[in-house]
């Protein structure tokens, strides 16, 4: 910040015509504000610049934190992705958040705290457009994205020509742009892409692109105390309730149900064609996902063959979630999935007895007779 002092001070004017850049814990407590950089656009879910409604997971977290350390919590709005780095280098912020992913080039200009959210690539096209499954397919494409995201630093790296990439868009357009026809493919994290397919069921979501990644705050180099500080306390949260509920509350638990139903809702499932087909060391594996007023769980259950134990059972669906972790699920897997699921629901609300089942549910954890409405758009 720059701080102007006496005029005949001169030297010490002159340093104080740039900003004092990298101001660490300590300093931010004397000045009382954490300014926190972000992108505003048309995706409120980690920072949210609308006047009313959810802030935010990510202002959520920061606020937590901010009165922690007896702080007021100040957005401080960037023009574009390509500026995040360059204002907080600049000393115009003291944390970068919203949405923003861990890369090696960033890594060498900020530091980061540990991960706040994990993050995949995924290609994302609109109906009726093609499903995108293979790169060759996606060679073929013309791909919008934002300049200076993660996204946009990505695709040279699978061999996408820059011919390809189209840059155009401005920050914030891509969903409207897509959703009228102007671009036809675009890349999203894996968790914007399932919020807008929840918002618009044309969304289809194709191949997964690059390496598993994760998203975390950028911190200046020269502030170690704010990025252990903030490190301990959002390992701190991940440790409690807190950070399920604002997962649920921000992205649904409709991916819980995907997974558990890919990984042993049926026959045709990961963990039932390995264990019962292929290795033949189990009789029966399911999973399902349980859905609370404030929490979950997703259960996997399997049963031994005789001359095989549980520890073995472990040790296997322990990798086939590593490797689904790792790799992700098939585009084909996740249609079929959901479709499975759609048909399941619509056959229960057929019978008298599933709509009062499914009635009563709604009332005692949403108090919304009509949440059905939300559970097949999502």
């Amino acid at each position: 910040m720059s701080h102007p002092l006496a005029a005949s001070l001169l030297p010490l004017l002159l340093v104080s015509s740039t900003p004092l850049l990298g101001e660490d814990l300590n300093e931010i407590r004397t000045r009382g504000t954490l300014r926190v950089l972000a992108v505003i656009d048309d995706e409120p879910e980690f920072i949210s610049g609308a006047k009313t409604g959810p802030p935010g997971l990510d202002y959520e977290l920061l606020d937590g934190f901010a009165r922690l350390q007896r702080l007021k919590l100040e957005v401080v709005p960037a023009v574009g992705w390509d500026r995040l780095v360059p204002s907080l280098v600049e000393g115009k912020g003291d944390i970068i958040a919203g949405r923003f992913t861990i890369t090696d080039s960033r890594k060498k200009l900020i530091d980061f705290t540990v991960e706040t959210f994990p993050t995949r690539n995924v290609v994302v096209t609109r109906r009726p457009h093609r499903t995108i499954r293979t790169l060759a397919e996606l060679g073929e494409e013309k791909i919008s994205v934002i300049k200076g995201t993660s996204m946009a630093e990505l695709l040279p790296t699978l061999g996408i020509p820059a011919a390809n990439l189209d840059f155009s868009i401005p920050t914030g357009g891509i969903p409207t742009a897509l959703r009228t026809g102007r671009i036809t493919c675009t890349v999203h994290e894996i968790f914007t892409a399932i919020v807008a397919q929840r918002q618009d069921p044309a969304i289809q979501i194709g191949l997964f692109i690059g390496p598993p990644m994760s998203l975390g705050y950028g911190v200046p180099k020269q502030a170690p105390q704010l990025q252990k500080a903030l490190s301990e306390y959002i390992l701190n949260v991940r440790r409690s309730g807190t950070w399920n509920r604002l997962t649920v509350k921000y992205f649904g638990d409709a991916a819980l149900d995907i997974l558990s139903t890919l990984l042993a809702g049926d026959r045709n499932s990961r963990l039932y064609r390995r264990l019962v087909y292929e290795m033949q060391i189990a009789q029966q594996v399911t999973a399902f996902h349980a859905s609370q007023r404030l929490d979950g769980a997703l259960q996997v259950y399997a049963t031994a063959r005789p001359g095989h134990d549980l520890n073995e059972l472990q040790r296997v669906i322990d990798e086939e979630v590593r490797r689904l972790a790792a790799e992700g699920p098939t585009a084909r897997e996740v249609q079929r999935v959901q479709n499975q699921i759609e048909a399941q629901f619509l056959g229960q609300m057929e019978r008298v007895g599933g709509k009062a089942d499914n009635l009563n549910y709604d009332n005692c954890y949403v108090s919304a007779l009509d949440y059905f409405e939300h559970v097949l758009a999502r």
